[in-house]
């Protein structure tokens, strides 16, 4: 299964050299282990940074979710291309 993310991933970022790959995990579906394991391992292997390495980008992320869920004025996040972001509560 890695392999052919791996492979999928690879091959979507030769298309498009700004990607951000989002992941929206639903509860008590594996998200943790695919956040914990796998992910990290993936951008390793590709050239995508993982978004759990940048504390700033997660603090911001979830600033965001709370506005928005709070009914406040958000702005757009800027997010560095080539990143992997997975997020259960997004």
């Amino acid at each position: 299964m890695v392999k052919r993310m791996v492979i999928s991933i690879t091959k979507k970022m030769e298309e498009n050299n700004n990607e951000i790959f989002v992941h929206i995990g639903l509860g008590k579906a594996g998200t943790t282990a695919l956040r914990s394991n796998v992910f990290p391992e993936l951008c390793k292997i590709t050239e995508l940074k993982y978004w759990g390495d940048n504390p700033s980008l997660v603090k911001e992320i979830d600033r965001h979710r709370i506005k928005m869920r709070l009914g406040l004025d958000v702005e757009k996040i800027q997010v560095p291309n080539k990143t992997l972001i997975s997020y259960v509560s997004l």
